[in-house]
Formats: C-alpha cells, structure tokens, sequence
C-alpha cells in the first residue's frame, strides 16, 4: 500500500474519501455495538484547525447531557444568509464546470 501525506479533506482522492467514510461507519457500529450510545458525532478539521498536520477524522460518541456542543464564532462575518446562499451556489457551479 502506498501512503500519500495530505492535509484536507478537499486533497483526498475518491478511493480514499470512500475508505475513511467507511472506516467511520464501521467504527460507528463497533461503538453502537459496544456502548449505550444516544448518538455518534463525525467530524473533521481542515486548514489552522486541523492540530496534527495531516487529514483525519473524529468518531465520537454521544450521549444527551454529554457537555458536548456547537458553539457559534464569534467572528460575525457571514451573517447574511441569504448572500451566503448565493456565493455558495455560484462557488458550487464554478467548480462543477471545470
């Protein structure tokens, strides 16, 4: 197996985007199978997020009342949503056309 250093998730070829898709869902069931879980959390962070310099995925699971939460930036940037909207759509349909 050849091993191929990338940062983001946007650098993974369609090979590798599918076995870490299906290594989340396998260790997924593994917790479910495991564990009393309310849920599973899957994420991902990219660019000066991303701490340990290489793409990987977080596979958490969940329980209510676990502290665990989303919590909105404080950075207010892209409040109207309505434009965020449009500069996505045109972003999308940019990219689609290459």
């Amino acid at each position: 197996m050849h091993k191929k250093h990338v940062k983001d998730l946007d650098e993974l070829d369609e090979h590798t985007l599918k076995a870490v898709m299906n290594a989340s869902v396998l260790i997924s069931r593994a917790l479910k199978r495991l564990y009393n879980l309310d849920g599973i959390s899957i994420t991902q962070n990219g660019g000066v997020f991303n701490d340990l310099g290489h793409y990987h995925m977080h596979v958490f699971p969940r329980y209510k009342d676990d502290g665990f939460g989303w919590v909105e930036p404080i950075d207010k940037r892209n409040t109207d949503l309505k434009r965020v909207r449009a500069n996505i759509i045109d972003a999308i349909q940019s990219i689609e056309k290459k």
